[in-house]
């Protein structure tokens, strides 16, 4: 009897452990807040059409510590991943081009919400925010983390 005791505590204290286990969400702050949960390898990319030479470029992030850490951008363009004077080559990455970050970790990405659908966040393959729903000129994007019981809904919220 005293052994199921202790298997059923045990189960109970694993499982609620599970439970609160942090996993990666981003938060959007613009008109309201907006939590996104990531996929536990905690990345996403931020997407947009840049100005300057009209082309599209994606900027490739990992969330570490509650921090955006910024790994590599892509565009098919050279002169855009040009224009981040970083050092490093830019190289071959399928169709487009690609440059490694330097290592760049942000707090939060400030950004300034342009035209409908020239703006997106994709939280996981086939799942895309797109910021011109916000009803804000400055959008905030800062990484956290929730628990199991919280993360899950949202995370099922994204399924297409």
């Amino acid at each position: 009897m005293r052994r199921r005791r202790l298997a059923l505590l045990a189960t109970i204290l694993i499982g609620g452990a599970a439970l609160a286990a942090p996993l990666p969400v981003l938060e959007l702050d613009g008109e309201g807040r907006r939590v996104y949960a990531l996929d536990p390898p905690a990345t996403f990319t931020y997407g947009y059409r840049q100005s300057i030479y009209d082309a599209p470029v994606e900027e490739h992030f990992r969330l570490e510590s509650g921090r955006l850490r910024l790994e590599r951008v892509r565009s098919p363009h050279p002169a855009a991943l040009e224009y981040f004077r970083w050092p490093g080559k830019v190289r071959p990455d399928g169709a487009w081009l690609s440059i490694d970050s330097p290592g760049v970790v942000e707090e939060e990405l400030v950004i300034r919400v342009a035209a409908a659908g020239q703006q997106s966040l994709r939280t996981r393959p086939g799942y895309s925010v797109y910021l011109g729903g916000f009803r804000a000129d400055l959008v905030r994007l800062r990484g956290s983390t929730r628990p199991l019981a919280v993360w899950l809904p949202l995370w099922l919220q994204q399924l297409d």
